[in-house]
């Protein structure tokens, strides 16, 4: 991302938050923290944050909620940070971009906020790129930022379907004269 990076934290927990914030503004994030969901609904509507770090349990709404609220407004990365373990592999499967389990090593959650937003599409908020193929059938849409959306989430499409574009296009280039 260019510039830095504004993020929203989530937790309600202030001995976590203060050492989360203290860890990525050392780090060159510009971050904000909310300890409720509803803070967390004010803050996304008027920052429109690069990246969302989110606690599961709040004390007003349930954060998979919450989650599921951002990702119908919005693709902005969600990373989850809880103590709640076992809803691991249920977050990632529901579209959450990464998963931190408490206790954490501060260092490492830098190092995951660092990989999550270098994964995010370069985007200003709320646009959205062409819809260049639809896949009726399948549910899928792919877009010019190399983005496909699925069941209403959008994606990244991982390097591989990128180069397998490039390399497909290369190949029906070759036998022409224009080559």
């Amino acid at each position: 991302m260019t510039g830095t990076a504004r993020i929203v934290l989530v937790e309600d927990d202030p001995a976590v938050a203060e050492l989360v914030t203290l860890y990525l503004r050392n780090a060159g994030f510009a971050i904000t923290h909310a300890p409720t969901a509803a803070k967390a609904r004010e803050l996304f509507a008027e920052m429109h944050p690069a990246l969302v770090i989110l606690d599961l349990g709040l004390p007003d709404t349930d954060g998979n909620a919450l989650f599921a609220e951002i990702r119908a407004r919005s693709d902005t990365p969600v990373l989850a940070l809880t103590a709640r373990a076992e809803e691991k592999l249920a977050g990632l499967d529901a579209g959450m971009d990464d998963f931190v389990t408490k206790p954490f090593d501060p260092r490492e959650l830098v190092a995951r906020v660092r990989a999550v937003l270098r994964r995010a599409p370069q985007h200003l908020p709320h646009a959205s790129a062409p819809v260049l193929e639809r896949h009726e059938r399948a549910g899928v849409e792919r877009d010019g930022r190399h983005r496909a959306r699925f069941r209403g989430a959008v994606r990244p499409l991982p390097r591989s379907s990128r180069s397998m574009r490039a390399r497909s296009s290369s190949v029906r280039t070759m036998g022409s004269p224009y080559h």
